[in-house]
């Protein structure tokens, strides 16, 4: 972590250009100089997160794997949509890292995959990893009933549609909730 002290002001304030330069390292040919930059990132937090994601859309396989593996210690929600999309990624490192991000965000990660699902459901490596994560959350016991439901399709493989069917049927759902007025009791 040495290195990377003359990227805080002395005050300790840290400044945008601070993380880009980390942000630049992650891409280092060297893997031992990609770990301190993603161990800096961590320590910075979530400030890092929309810059950690620009590398997302890398081409190299590497470089998309660092970004992923780093947001995953970030544990930032707003990665997840970012994220459900790596498990469509060519690469299967840069796939699985992705998805053991997701599962970090626990119920952040849900409704993206399900999103992802409705959109992309005859895609068989997302299919893949959306059925790993939904697998570790309802491990966790962070999946509801309907949430299960599309856990269950996912592995009637010779079916994908019926995959997509059940997310949609979840999303909708979820978003009849938020339209929904709230009611308050007065007293």
């Amino acid at each position: 972590m040495e290195r990377h002290r003359s990227v805080v002001t002395e005050g300790g304030t840290l400044t945008p250009l601070c993380i880009e330069l980390l942000v630049g390292r992650l891409q280092a040919a060297d893997g031992a100089e990609r770990k301190r930059a993603r161990e800096a990132l961590m320590h910075i937090g979530r400030l890092a997160s929309p810059a950690v994601q620009t590398l997302l859309r890398h081409p190299s396989d590497s470089v998309r794997w660092e970004a992923c593996k780093t947001l995953m210690h970030l544990r930032d929600p707003v990665s997840a949509r970012a994220l459900a999309r790596m498990l469509t990624d060519e690469d299967m490192d840069v796939r699985w890292v992705a998805a053991d991000a997701l599962i970090e965000l626990e119920r952040h990660a849900v409704e993206p995959v399900l999103e992802l699902l409705r959109e992309e459901y005859d895609t068989v490596t997302l299919r893949e990893g959306a059925h790993h994560v939904l697998h570790a959350l309802r491990m966790d016991g962070l999946l509801n009933g309907a949430e299960e439901r599309v856990l269950e399709a996912l592995a009637v493989n010779e079916l994908p549609s019926k995959a997509a069917f059940a997310a949609v049927q979840v999303l909708d759902e979820r978003r009849r909730r938020r339209e929904e007025p709230e009611h308050h009791v007065t007293a």
